[in-house]
């Protein structure tokens, strides 16, 4: 197992609610070992599997629940 942590910048995360949308479609997906949604910081902290999952899909993911990746950090 490769695992790798990465910060996400989601724009219009704003609230608790957004955070809780984005949580949700995000454990759905295999291979995401962990996730921290900071609203106040429009901030997704996701800790990942990398042979299971990967950065697109999860982009992809977010992107379908309306909201857009401004940014990408490795953590």
């Amino acid at each position: 197992m490769s695992q790798q942590r990465y910060h996400l910048y989601v724009d219009r995360m704003t609230c608790t609610n957004c955070a809780g949308i984005i949580s949700k479609a995000l454990t759905g997906l295999a291979g995401i070992i962990s996730l921290k949604a900071v609203p106040e910081e429009r901030l997704i902290d996701v800790l990942l599997d990398t042979d299971r999952t990967s950065l697109d899909e999860i982009r992809q993911c977010i992107e379908k629940q309306g909201y857009e990746v401004r940014r990408i950090e490795t953590a």
